[in-house]
């Protein structure tokens, strides 16, 4: 099971919650990445979704990870 760290809007950790926990509650926060990475000519490099995501399957998307915190997952 994946777990996430949960955050305030202070951006402090508070606790953690499963992935599904955190995407089926609007109200729980988790830390993110998103890099959005261009060329010299100034396209946009996407990359596919795995089909087996709940959320978006098979969509493309900037880069995003999960930041992880030491000493909380």
């Amino acid at each position: 099971m994946e777990y996430l760290p949960l955050i305030n809007s202070q951006g402090e950790i508070i606790g953690k919650a499963t992935r599904s926990q955190c995407h089926g509650n609007p109200d729980l926060i988790h830390p993110v990445v998103h890099l959005l990475i261009l060329n010299s000519e100034h396209n946009l490099f996407l990359q596919k979704r795995s089909p087996a995501k709940d959320l978006f399957p098979n969509f493309k998307e900037e880069f995003s990870r999960l930041m992880r915190v030491e000493g909380v997952l």
